[in-house]
């Protein structure tokens, strides 16, 4: 099992959801939460919310997923953010889960 971890601008949260039901993943949580942004920052980089400074509205989202549906969901992934004329993009991590009940 994985967990899979989404992380984006709160712009972005229809369209990780309709994601996630169309790649099978059908019991996820969601939370808004404020990301902040390094003033120190230079490039886009470096700060994931595409530019700017101060904070802004994002989306987190997770869900333990079997295995063999984490490269469906990164595929979806990359292919959102290919397609995206902002600076801005989600961000996908996966971990491996040892135990759960």
């Amino acid at each position: 099992m994985k967990m899979i971890v989404i992380t984006a601008i709160q712009m972005f949260e229809e369209d990780i959801v309709k994601m996630l039901k169309q790649n099978n993943v059908n019991a996820f949580s969601s939370t808004e939460l404020v990301g902040y942004a390094n003033k120190k920052s230079t490039t886009s980089a470096d700060n994931w919310f595409g530019g700017g400074n101060g904070h802004k509205q994002s989306m987190l989202f997770f869900a333990f997923v079997p295995e063999d549906s984490v490269d469906a969901v990164f595929h979806a992934v990359e292919e959102f953010n290919g397609k995206q004329k902002t600076e801005s993009r989600i961000h996908l991590a996966v971990l491996h889960v040892e135990k759960s009940n």
